[in-house]
C-alpha cells in the first residue's frame, strides 16, 4: 500500500508522480465546486499516455484503477480523506 502524494500547501489542482508497481504513473487532483464541491482524480500511465483512471472520489469508496484496453485491474484507490483543502487517497495492490 502506498498514499499519493499531495501538497497541502498547494491545494488543488495539481499533479505528482508516483510509481506503483514499478510503472509511473501521473496523479491529477482537482476540485470541482458544483454540488457542493467534490475531488476529481485522475491517473495516467506515463509509458503510453493511458488514462487507467478518471473519477469523481469520495471518502472511503473504493475505486478500481483499470488498463483502459484490456479492462484488467491494475490496482485499487481508496480515497481515505477527502475534503476542499486536502486529499489523502490510498493505492492498494499486489
Amino acid at each position: 500500500m502506498i498514499v499519493l502524494p499531495f501538497d497541502q500547501d498547494i491545494g488543488y489542482p495539481q499533479q505528482q508522480q508516483v510509481q506503483i508497481n514499478g510503472i509511473t504513473y501521473t496523479v491529477y487532483h482537482r476540485w470541482n465546486p458544483e454540488d457542493d464541491g467534490f475531488a476529481v482524480l485522475q491517473i495516467v500511465r506515463d509509458l503510453d499516455g493511458a488514462i487507467v483512471l478518471n473519477s469523481r472520489i469520495e471518502p472511503v469508496t473504493p475505486i478500481a484503477a483499470r488498463d483502459p484496453v484490456t479492462c484488467v485491474d491494475l490496482f485499487q484507490v481508496f480515497p481515505y480523506t477527502i475534503t476542499a483543502s486536502t486529499c489523502e487517497v490510498w493505492i492498494i495492490y499486489d
